[in-house]
């Protein structure tokens, strides 16, 4: 049996820390796994397919007295990261950066709140641990061109979306509208993120009545990371907009409100490096619902509007396209279980569990020299 070990968000586990109380003992038996989406989407979920699968390849998370034939560093780039790598690499054991975001090139652009833009230090250990580790996974393709300059290899594997997530929505659907025949328009994200609402600022003031917003985040908060005069214009531009908050739970949650219908929205600002390098999962999740969705022109985006045969995505970036796309879901009474059932194939025939581990494990056994990578 080959092992792979994972480490997520920098949480690695030593006997030093239990030692200092920084881990318990069960970190150093069972490995440290966060509470986060991204945790259980680009581990857990991939690890379960390829544990099911594989059969001589095990996933999991990282412990330090256990031999490994390879390491991956998920959104871990620390110095004891960087250290492991170094000391991995000695021995000849294949390690594995997977970068979800662009902390590789300088950061340009305007940078609406307080933490956005990668600081020194991200940018150097990012550059520094591509350089060291035996492939970069890269999240999305334009983070893939951003990190290929300080990395011998780099391969994209996209976000990926676990079937258990599709069979929560069955039963739920109650079309495009609300009881008052306003349009249910849904966004999901951080609340510190919610300033990318501005990037359709002028659609939502000119049609606020007749809309209904559905904003699924956190705690607000976080708005006080925003730079000056952005707070008041996000105010200003609500009190025209008919909307209401609801807190984000779990990923199971999020999809019984995907499931109910309306259409997903996700304006982003694209005058910033960092904006440019988000994946395309926070709009493959609500067409994995079978929402139709309307979004920016996003690099991740644009690939996903892209794929042959898939219909629903609408890529707004003047006022006018987003008050037409709009206008067109006020129109459409209906949005039929044939049109959500053709998108929701498409989503997960591209973007499925199943399908992204496949591609995960191949990239591993290629670092072993087994076979072609495909």
């Amino acid at each position: 049996m080959k092992r792979v070990g994972v480490i997520i968000d920098g949480h690695l586990p030593k006997f030093g820390g239990v030692l200092k109380r920084q881990c318990g003992i069960r970190c150093l038996l069972f490995g440290m796994l966060p509470q986060s989406s991204v945790a259980e989407m680009r581990f857990q979920w991939i690890a379960d397919e390829v544990n099911r699968t594989a059969g001589d390849v095990k996933y999991e998370l990282y412990r330090p007295w256990r031999r490994y034939q390879a390491i991956v560093f998920l959104k871990s780039m620390n110095e004891e990261c960087i250290q492991l790598a170094q000391d991995a690499s000695r021995r000849g054991i294949p390690t594995v950066f997977d970068a979800n975001v662009d902390y590789f090139t300088d950061p340009k652009g305007t940078f609406y709140y307080e933490g956005m833009a990668p600081n020194v230090g991200q940018i150097e250990a990012a550059r520094t641990l591509a350089g060291q580790v035996d492939l970069v996974i890269a999240d999305s393709s334009h983070i893939a061109a951003c990190a290929l300059p300080f990395s011998g290899r780099v391969e994209v594997i996209t976000d990926n979306i676990n079937p258990f997530l599709r069979d929560r929505i069955k039963g739920r659907w109650k079309g495009l509208h609300t009881p008052e025949g306003k349009l249910k328009i849904l966004w999901s994200g951080e609340a510190v993120k919610l300033f990318d609402l501005l990037a359709a600022e002028e659609a939502l003031v000119q049609m606020g009545d007749q809309l209904e917003l559905i904003l699924i985040t956190n705690s607000r908060v976080a708005l006080d990371k925003w730079a000056p005069g952005i707070r008041n214009r996000f105010e200003s531009m609500m009190d025209s907009v008919n909307h209401r908050y609801v807190d984000f739970h779990s990923l199971e949650s999020l999809m019984d409100l995907y499931g109910e219908g309306g259409l997903f929205f996700s304006p982003r600002f694209l005058d910033n490096s960092y904006n440019l390098g988000h994946t395309e999962w926070k709009i493959t999740l609500p067409l994995a619902a079978g929402l139709p969705v309307a979004c920016s022109p996003q690099p991740s985006y644009l690939e996903v509007a892209r794929l042959k045969g898939l219909k629903g995505v609408h890529l707004c970036d003047a006022v006018e396209e987003w008050t037409s796309v709009f206008q067109h879901y006020l129109r459409q009474k209906e949005y039929s279980t044939k049109q959500r059932t053709e998108v929701q194939q498409k989503v997960y025939e591209e973007y499925g569990t199943e399908r992204v581990a496949k591609r995960h494990l191949l990239l591993i056994r290629s670092l072993w020299g087994e076979g072609e990578e495909k």
